[in-house]
């Protein structure tokens, strides 16, 4: 698997249903959506999220989540972090983070 690489910001998402837990990241390339990535994981904490994160995305690259606990450790792992609390925001979590919510609405399908 090749990694996601370069300046080009990552979002990253978790995924929660009643059966499992999927961690998204999709690349961010001008307006469109570069590479994805995907993997079941056993639950939603950094000690699952991490690994995902280090082998897909080369350090350096900014990370943008949605503010989920388990992201904290990324920025001391090399990646620089941008985290948009969800919560309470005006704007939607697709107008906030709208490629990996494309990637998630597409997988609902």
């Amino acid at each position: 698997m090749s990694v996601l690489s370069g300046t080009p910001a990552v979002a990253f998402r978790v995924l929660l249903s009643a059966l499992r837990v999927a961690v998204i990241a999709a690349q961010e390339d001008g307006p469109g959506i570069g590479r994805i990535r995907m993997r079941q994981i056993i639950d939603a904490s950094s000690e699952s999220l991490l690994p995902f994160v280090r082998e897909s995305v080369v350090p350096g690259s900014i990370i943008h989540t949605d503010g989920w606990p388990g992201y904290g450790p990324v920025a001391k792992n090399g990646y620089q972090h941008d985290a948009t609390i969800l919560k309470g925001n005006k704007q939607t979590a697709s107008q906030l983070m709208p490629r990996v919510h494309r990637v998630i609405s597409l997988l609902k399908r």
